[in-house]
């Protein structure tokens, strides 16, 4: 009796064909307006609107207030939004809904994480007045070493979790990913810095 009950919960935890695509497109079509809303204001594609973006009294008080949250948010949106994005495509490659409502949570609070700190990072670019304070260009690079090194983190133990791999082969490879981030952010940041000093 007891092990026809788990053989039918253990088959109704396994995830479905369907499940995985109403999963990967929900969360990816969530974590690519997450992107854009970091992405797009910078480009000139996104101005100030009533929907989307970092709507808040002072990035809506100019445009220039609101390309300049923006771009140093973007680095922390463009982070997150991966994450989501990245959390329902795992979608296809775990075997059940348990594991990636594991995965899904994770990403997602993660996200919120980073979306809060890239708008209090992008409001306080503002300075103590309207207008963008100096240095905003080593902020934003500095914005993207740090995201992508919380990315790198979560997504690769996530990736561990997933494929049961052993906390120590999880290490190497968050090992391997920050020291290619830190060589191709630190001249960058440094660049930047000098340039703002």
């Amino acid at each position: 009796m007891h092990g026809h009950s788990a053989v039918t919960l253990a088959a109704s935890d396994e995830m479905t064909g369907g499940t995985a695509l109403l999963m990967a497109l929900a969360l990816g079509v969530g974590g690519l307006l997450v992107i854009g809303t970091g992405l797009l204001p910078q480009r000139g594609l996104l101005g100030k609107n009533a929907f989307l973006g970092l709507r808040t009294r002072r990035s809506m008080a100019s445009d220039e207030n609101w390309e300049t949250v923006h771009r140093v948010a973007a680095p922390w949106l463009v982070a997150g939004g991966l994450l989501t994005t990245g959390a329902g495509v795992s979608a296809f490659f775990v075997s059940t809904e348990s594991q990636h409502s594991a995965i899904t949570i994770t990403a997602v609070c993660t996200m919120l994480v980073l979306l809060g700190v890239g708008s209090l990072l992008g409001h306080r670019a503002l300075g103590p007045g309207d207008g963008p304070h100096p240095g905003v260009r080593h902020r934003a690079v500095l914005g993207y070493w740090l995201s992508t090194v919380v990315t790198t983190v979560v997504a690769l133990t996530l990736a561990g979790i997933t494929t049961e791999s052993t906390p120590g082969a999880v290490a190497l490879w968050c090992a391997i990913g920050l020291a290619v981030e830190a060589a191709v952010f630190a001249p960058q940041y440094l660049r930047a810095r000098r340039s703002a000093d």
